[in-house]
């Protein structure tokens, strides 16, 4: 197998086990305050509050301000690219 075959098979791989995770945070209702997605993604609080505005699909939060760690972790593997630049980074 060529490393771009191992790569695409564990690229597979990785996103059926994170289409799983979210749906055992869904069946459990799990909810992230804004600064939990932030650690998550390894940005500022800031960011996070960016792409709520900015990024179509991304998830919305509830009644009670958080998000749902189901919607995230879906949104995250929907991602063709990594879900923050550099710039926003620094954000």
């Amino acid at each position: 197998m060529s490393s771009a075959q191992t790569i695409e098979a564990l690229t597979a791989t990785v996103q059926t086990l994170c289409k799983h995770v979210a749906a055992l945070a869904a069946g459990m209702g799990d909810r992230m305050t804004q600064e939990d997605v932030a650690d998550h993604f390894n940005v500022h609080r800031n960011t996070v509050r960016k792409w709520a505005k900015e990024r179509k699909g991304f998830p919305t939060r509830d009644a009670s301000g958080k998000y749902r760690r189901a919607e995230i972790l879906e949104w995250e593997t929907t991602r063709s690219t990594t879900p923050h630049t550099a710039k926003e980074h620094s954000a």
